[in-house]
């Protein structure tokens, strides 16, 4: 089992650090914590990490060259950020001390939360019979109070059809209200009723534009463009995998619903009740 240290003061910890993250580094091995409640000097990060193998630095703890030279044990010193302007990465090296540092880039950062968080489901995989809190729940199999929805109304009318569930949720968790998945309540939906049974293209760029609508009136602009993005990836992405579609009509069916995903896009964003 190997020792590792943090550098980040308490309310750095608290900020980048929940109980579940330090649980897991702990199933890693002994994990220490910074002694003071400020940040500490090469020589005290020293004292502190004497023994360990792994240093988890906060960006604001330098890696000079004296630290990796006074840590015989140090295998390893961790960057949970990007900038490593202030590790001396060559003096690491001499000693035979591996440096890593967080990816650059939001897409990268959010790539690594997806796998992380399928990883998670992977290990930690949904069980239907357990009743819980959750971010939300289907439409289909939602009950709400009266004076609920008479206090922060019900569906957004914006919202045509797909996300004014989501919506609803998060409005009523930001009232302070929490949402309960219940595992042994029984609910009988027959799936796609409002559409005939059948996702048509139509359909598609619906629920796209939804989703989209939801992103900008939640986490505004930088949602909305996120969501755009990815919505203009996907498109290209489909659009240059058709030509290894077989059959025409499929393919001529691809075609038009990813250029329309692609205008979808493109389109400049319009006021989230238009």
């Amino acid at each position: 089992m190997a020792n590792i240290f943090l550098t980040h003061p308490p309310e750095a910890l608290a900020n980048y650090y929940g109980d579940r993250a330090v649980a897991g580094l702990k199933a890693l091995g002994e994990v220490r914590f910074n002694p003071a409640g400020r940040e500490l000097s090469t020589p005290e990060v020293i004292a502190a990490a004497r023994g360990c193998e792994v240093i988890v630095s906060y960006r604001q703890t330098p890696g000079e060259a004296a630290l990796f030279e006074g840590s015989p044990d140090l295998v390893a010193f961790s960057r949970c950020a990007i900038d490593i302007r202030n590790v001396d990465v060559p003096a690491a090296s001499a000693a035979g001390i591996l440096v890593t540092q967080a990816s650059a880039g939001f897409v990268a950062a959010v790539s690594e939360w997806v796998i992380g968080a399928m990883v998670d489901l992977d290990l930690n995989p949904w069980d239907a019979a357990a009743t819980r809190e959750v971010d939300w729940v289907s439409g289909a199999c939602l009950m709400v109070r009266r004076q609920l929805l008479e206090r922060l109304g019900a569906f957004d009318p914006a919202f045509f059809m797909y996300f004014e569930d989501v919506d609803l949720c998060r409005r009523l968790s930001a009232a302070g209200h929490a949402v309960w998945y219940v595992g042994d309540a029984v609910v009988v939906h027959h799936t796609r009723g409002s559409t005939l049974g059948q996702l048509t293209p139509g359909l598609f760029l619906m629920e796209q534009r939804s989703r989209l609508r939801y992103f900008r009136k939640h986490y505004g602009v930088p949602g909305a463009v996120f969501i755009r993005a990815a919505m203009g990836i996907a498109a290209l992405w489909h659009l240059a995998s058709l030509p290894f579609h077989r059959g025409s009509a499929r393919a001529s069916r691809g075609v038009r619903v990813n250029l329309d995903l692609l205008r979808e896009a493109l389109t400049p964003a319009r006021s989230p009740r238009s």
